[in-house]
């Protein structure tokens, strides 16, 4: 059943391997492979190489004179294109078209046409089922002639080329003249289409040679050739057709699809049973591309048989993995030369022979014994078992189980890693006083039909442990300590207490557990001591998790959670955005409420609270300027007079609220610009001269 859309024009050919199996024991099977070779559908129209197609013609030229010639393609494989003629403005046309080559000639005298223009249709249609058809259009105009100029062509020739033909051999000389004897020497030749893969060169005096080397993907050409005067635009015009036909030769050596090839068969896989199918290819066409395939080597008892024809690898006797599991083949395809220049191609096929289920899993070891502290912990892997099957495929995979008899309450259970190995793990909590030991059995059965299976024992003692945790004195501490605090000062010292109290079971050790932090470091009694710098402004906070253990054998352990909150110390000084600021203002009266403010100071601190408070200072104002002590905003509240003094430097003192206070200083520069207050005055009011 197709499943899925194919296209001829993606894939040529599907392998199917069709199996069938029957259900008795052991189950039996076969296999065929089934080539499905996928036809073409004509689903493309022919395509003009042109919508639109104009010519010329003499009233004195021939009948059978060739006007111009149309093309079309078809994108389908195989497909034959017809070409006709028809016009929808006139019923008695002097006009006909070749069907196979699209050649348009004159059927009949246009010296006495009624008619100048024809306006024809010209059709192209494919031989698919069903049949579609493209169209193209054809104006001819019929022009008043020279009897002394009429060009008479050749309308058909044609060659034959061998395919190893070397560039530049020539394939035809065509041939122009008209009715007073004048040939090539008044006329050009010139190519109009056909030429495909440009393999050909047409030189103007006719000359038709190999532009390029041939090869047998293309065995004929139609090349469309024109013939002209030397008027411009050219008057005298003819057309033929060159049709060359490329004599193929056996120049490509077959090449097979894959260069190994990989398959298997069941050891009791029935004669002429299908294995796989090798295929090669050929780029050499007819003769030259049929192949037959043959075995070299790999097949000393002539187990194997290849089918020349198809490639088909199939059972030719009885196989016996434990004599042969597997064949190695050299596997050769050969072309078809009538010379005996033969060329061939070889590529390995390596097969797997699949045996029938005749051996059992086997355990490693069939008696295991361990022994448990009674409080191992839950999901603990306290056994590993193995196994080994020397059958392969389904006969040789393998499925452990922990039987339930001596698995009492369902303490442990079973995870198998890999085909051959599985651990017993622990699944509740032991208790010495519930069950001192358990004995398990562990069976492994493989998959083949019928199953065959083995059984390993495991022996399980469980011993008494330490009884009591150790116990911190909280379950979480809070601490703070200063940023400004040494590097090797003791910050914090555990305290755990243990039900046990003598022997290593009472002895308790104290540990930082791993990720808490690598700013401390905490020894074997619970010295908590810094190893790093503090910095508030990097870090506020640390949470440790500190760890209690006994030395029993196993210990058990505590956990409690150690909070160290880092204090703020003023260890930074206030950063201004500027060094220097810089003021321009009018010289002019400021006292009292015509106070402005001329500059802001802005300023920050890193450090937090009191110590990030920040306050403005001017160290000598000049009874001129005063400035906001929290803000910064800098005021003017004199009269300034650039006649007097055109500008001020001022000092400005920054300080943060700490107890020791950090201070920047700032200098805030103030020019103050004149405006036109003063009236000119003459020194005298009266000159006598």
């Amino acid at each position: 059943q197709l499943l899925a859309g194919v296209s001829s024009r993606i894939e040529k050919h599907l392998q199917v391997q069709i199996g069938v199996s029957d259900r008795g024991v052991p189950v039996l099977n076969t296999t065929v492979l089934v080539l499905v070779t996928v036809l073409g559908r004509a689903d493309a129209t022919p395509v003009f190489r042109s919508l639109e197609y104009s010519a010329n013609v003499s009233d004195l030229a021939l009948v059978n004179t060739t006007i111009t010639i149309v093309t079309a393609t078809d994108a389908d494989v195989g497909q034959t294109i017809t070409y006709g003629l028809t016009s929808t403005t006139a019923s008695d046309l002097p006009f006909a078209i070749d069907p196979r080559f699209g050649l348009v000639y004159l059927a009949k005298s246009v010296s006495s046409a009624s008619s100048r223009t024809y306006q024809l249709n010209v059709t192209a249609t494919d031989n698919g089922l069903p049949t579609r058809t493209g169209v193209a259009r054809i104006t001819i105009k019929v022009y008043r002639g020279d009897k002394q100029f009429l060009i008479v062509a050749p309308p058909f020739d044609a060659r034959m080329v061998r395919e190893n033909s070397t560039v530049g051999t020539t394939i035809a000389q065509f041939n122009c003249t008209d009715n007073r004897g004048l040939s090539n020497a008044s006329f050009q030749v010139s190519l109009t289409s056909g030429n495909i893969f440009n393999a050909f060169d047409v030189f103007p005096n006719g000359t038709v040679s190999l532009a390029k080397q041939l090869n047998d993907s293309l065995l004929s050409y139609s090349l469309h050739l024109h013939c002209h005067d030397a008027a411009n635009p050219a008057l005298q015009t003819s057309d033929t057709i060159l049709q060359v036909t490329v004599i193929p030769v056996n120049n490509h050596p077959p090449v097979f699809e894959q260069s190994t090839y990989n398959g298997s068969v069941g050891e009791g896989a029935s004669l002429a049973d299908a294995i796989l199918t090798v295929l090669a290819h050929d780029r050499d066409h007819g003769s030259h591309g049929k192949l037959s395939y043959f075995i070299v080597s790999g097949d000393t008892n002539d187990d194997l048989y290849l089918d020349a024809q198809t490639g088909v690898l199939s059972v030719a006797s009885s196989l016996d993995r434990e004599t042969t599991s597997s064949y190695t083949l050299l596997v050769g395809a050969r072309d078809t030369d009538a010379n005996g220049d033969v060329l061939a191609d070889y590529t390995s096929v390596f097969i797997t022979v699949d045996d029938v289920n005749d051996e059992r899993p086997v355990f490693a070891r069939s008696v295991q014994s361990t022994t448990l502290s009674e409080d191992t912990l839950v999901d603990t892997v306290v056994a590993n078992v193995s196994a080994a099957d020397k059958d392969i495929g389904e006969n040789g995979r393998l499925t452990f189980s922990l039987l339930p008899a001596g698995n009492i309450n369902g303490t442990f259970k079973l995870f198998q890693s890999s085909n051959d190995e599985a651990e017993v793990v622990l699944a509740s909590k032991l208790s010495v006083s519930s069950r001192a030991s358990y004995h398990l059995e562990i069976m492994v059965q493989d998959h083949g039909v019928p199953a065959q299976s083995g059984l390993a024992n495991v022996y399980i003692g469980v011993d008494p442990v330490n009884d009591f945790t150790p116990v911190f004195s909280q379950p979480m501490h809070t601490l703070n300590v200063s940023e400004l605090t040494g590097v090797g000062t003791t910050v914090f010292v555990a305290s755990a207490t243990d039900g046990d109290q003598i022997g290593p079971d009472g002895s308790v050790v104290y540990r930082l557990l791993p990720g808490s932090s690598d700013v401390f470091t905490m020894d074997r009694h619970g010295v908590l001591t810094l190893q790093r710098s503090l910095d508030y402004e990097l870090t506020r906070q640390y949470t440790l998790t500190l760890q209690a253990s006994d030395e029993g054998s196993p210990p058990r352990t505590s956990q409690s959670i150690l909070i160290i909150n880092v204090l703020d110390a003023n260890d930074n000084s206030p950063v201004c955005n500027a060094s220097t600021v810089i003021s321009y203002v009018n010289e002019g009266n400021y006292t009292g409420n015509n106070s402005i403010e001329i500059a802001m100071v802005s300023c920050d601190d890193q450090d937090s609270q009191l110590n990030a408070v920040l306050s403005y200072h001017l160290v000598d104002n000049f009874n001129m300027f005063l400035i906001n002590r929290t803000s910064g905003a800098l005021w003017v509240t004199g009269v300034l007079d650039a006649n007097t003094r055109d500008h001020y430097q001022l000092d400005i003192q920054v300080r943060d609220s700490g107890l020791v206070s950090l201070q920047i200083d700032v200098t805030a520069l103030v020019f103050v610009r004149p405006i036109n207050d003063h009236t000119p005055k003459f020194l005298q009011s009266v000159y006598i001269a």
